[in-house]
């Protein structure tokens, strides 16, 4: 086990400095005592009170803060296939996988100390456990033991230390990281993952999994190059999900933008006032925005959704009708590209707005005999028809376009 202890003096010295010289005037090359200088000014009162200032300042704590860093690095053999858990809600979580059948652990301290003695003090106050059974593999920072209840409290309340924490694994590792306010970032791992986090922000490059699960109420989530299912739960932390294949993949947020980008599986996006924003996705692709817009680009399989408030623009590359397909909004406009060669029954009504469609449609024989439809509402196929695809809103306008060859 390798252990480091060093420390920086912070900025207590250099104010001091700078209130010397700004108490003191120089001019002509020759300075005047500073007493002299307030009693000419008729300051004995401001001079008292700078005397008074710098004598707390000298005696105070805050003075000769320092920043102390500690290190620790042990390797630990790999003696269970279970499940990795790692906890730490005094900072960062880092975890990579690697080839060899060990765990290296590094934990980084920082703490605010007056000195050397009182910043081991605080170190030894915080440690990690690692604990192995044939089920679990347990890594977690804690309290030391010999802190009472109200040591831990006062502490958890005024905490002045963080730990990070630096994890090398093996890669086939069922893995759980919990985490406070710290940051999540998992890179190079192959077996179902499960992150969680109350606003630090997470994230993932290169997983190759059956599972990988993401939580956090405010955190930035970015989830890149993976090969799995995922389920991503987010609120008002901005969420970008690219360069994903998996069987179904679910993103979730509450305020924030949601990005989409170079998606493959069954997809199902769900925001309540942040905007939904996606390009090159292919599969099954569905999704329901309360009150935020939804623009998606070069889609190729089938969609449907919702966007209540919000309008709707998609241009879609290929369709592939995998069942009926509802696009609709309350409040929005609706402009939707199909490709120039769809095939399919449509019907396409607004309330109050307009519609209108680049492609020729074929009224359907009764509904011909049933008497001319409104221009707001129009039920016919394209081409040799087939599936439907029908497109509401109450209050917007609907717009098909043809796309282009």
């Amino acid at each position: 086990m390798v252990e480091c202890i060093s420390g920086e003096v912070r900025d207590g010295f250099s104010f001091l400095a700078y209130l010397f010289l700004e108490t003191h005037h120089v001019g002509e090359g020759v300075q005047k005592p500073l007493s002299r200088r307030y009693q000419e000014r008729g300051g004995a009162v401001k001079y008292l009170f700078v005397v008074i200032v710098l004598c707390v300042f000298f005696t105070s704590p805050f003075s000769f803060s320092q920043e102390f860093d500690q290190e620790i690095e042990k390797d630990y053999p790999l003696r269970s296939i279970g499940k990795l858990i790692v906890t730490n809600p005094w900072g960062d979580v880092s975890v990579q996988g690697w080839p060899f059948d060990k765990i290296r652990i590094k934990f980084k301290k920082k703490v605010q100390a007056e000195n050397l003695e009182k910043a081991k003090s605080y170190f030894d106050s915080v440690h990690y456990s690692f604990h192995s059974s044939e089920r679990n593999i347990e890594i977690s920072t804690q309290y030391s033991s010999e802190l009472n209840i109200a040591e831990r409290l006062n502490e958890k309340a005024h905490s002045k230390i963080s730990m990070d924490m630096i994890l090398l694994a093996p890669a086939n590792l069922n893995l759980r990281i919990w985490t406070t306010s710290g940051k999540i970032n998992l890179k190079s791992w192959g077996s179902s993952s499960e992150l969680r986090s109350n606003s630090g922000s997470i994230r993932v490059d290169g997983v190759k999994s059956n599972i990988l699960s993401i939580l956090c109420a405010s955190c930035p989530i970015q989830v890149k190059n993976i090969e799995s299912s995922l389920r991503c739960v987010g609120g008002s932390g901005p969420l970008d999900l690219h360069n994903i294949r998996g069987k179904n993949i679910y993103a979730e947020t509450d305020t924030a933008f949601l990005k989409v980008s170079r998606v493959q599986g069954d997809q199902l996006y769900i925001s309540k006032t942040g905007q939904i924003d996606g390009q090159f996705l292919t599969g099954k692709i569905q999704f329901h925005n309360k009150s935020g817009s939804v623009q998606l680009r070069e889609i190729s399989g089938f969609l449907s959704g919702s966007a209540e408030k919000g309008s709707i623009s998609a241009s879609i590359k290929e369709w592939e009708f995998l069942d009926k397909a509802i696009i609709e909004s309350v409040q929005g406009n609706i402009d939707l590209v199909l490709p120039r060669h769809f095939s399919g029954d449509v019907d396409l009504k607004s309330v109050t707005g307009k519609v209108a469609i680049d492609f020729p449609v074929e009224i359907l024989q009764d509904l011909i005999q049933a008497g001319p439809e409104p221009v707001n509402h129009l039920v016919g196929k394209i081409r040799d028809g087939g599936e439907l695809l029908k497109i509401f809103t109450e209050n917007g306008n609907i717009h098909v376009f043809k796309g282009k060859l």
